[in-house]
């Protein structure tokens, strides 16, 4: 007895380069082995969050350290994720990322896989999660500094030596109905309401 399967199979063969794209990963086939690198269709319209968005740099630099992780897990040998990272400047740039920001954070990356690959590991410390709610405005960079020095000032962990504090500040945007003032501002029933914004 036959049994149907809705289950559709397909195989795909390497092109002449020996070259094979999985996902966001380019396999190349060579003498000594496999290598990849990060692959990008030929479609990407290379789009990404702008840097003119209204929003914290925090939120634009894990852009740019996304990309960074992805390149140096993907890049096998420093001259491929050297070319990774040119790329990625060049995206960057064309969101309206400035170049100091860029710059910056690659710098920063670059050197914390250095540190890590040549440094003795330390023992971990356990991190105490400390949450803080703020509203997006334009000088929520004051807003920040000043929350992080009342917290450094003023709390400290049980255990230094085992544990740390960390604190992670997230905004949440007012919604609609809050930025409306209704006519009826006491309590009132649902008939009385005269639903008149």
């Amino acid at each position: 007895k036959q049994f149907s399967s809705a289950l559709r199979l397909t195989t795909e063969v390497s092109n002449l380069q020996k070259q094979l794209a999985f996902l966001d990963i380019l396999v190349t086939q060579t003498e000594k082995g496999s290598l990849s690198t990060v692959y990008t269709k030929p479609t990407d319209g290379g789009h990404c969050l702008s840097g003119d968005s209204y929003c914290p740099n925090k939120y634009k630099t894990s852009v740019i350290t996304g990309y960074l992780h992805r390149a140096f897990k993907y890049s096998q040998s420093w001259i491929d994720f050297d070319i990774e990272v040119k790329r990625i400047k060049a995206l960057l740039v064309n969101n309206n990322y400035s170049n100091t920001m860029v710059d910056d954070t690659i710098s920063q990356f670059v050197n914390s896989k250095f540190v890590n690959a040549t440094s003795v590991k330390q023992p971990q410390k356990s991190v105490i999660p400390l949450f803080y709610c703020a509203q997006m405005h334009d000088n929520y960079r004051k807003d920040e500094d000043f929350i992080k020095s009342l917290i450094h000032s003023h709390v400290r962990v049980s255990n230094p030596i085992s544990q740390r504090l960390q604190l992670h500040i997230y905004y949440s945007n007012k919604k609609t109905h809050q930025l409306v003032v209704t006519n009826n501002s006491r309590r009132t029933s649902h008939l009385q309401k005269t639903n008149v914004v």
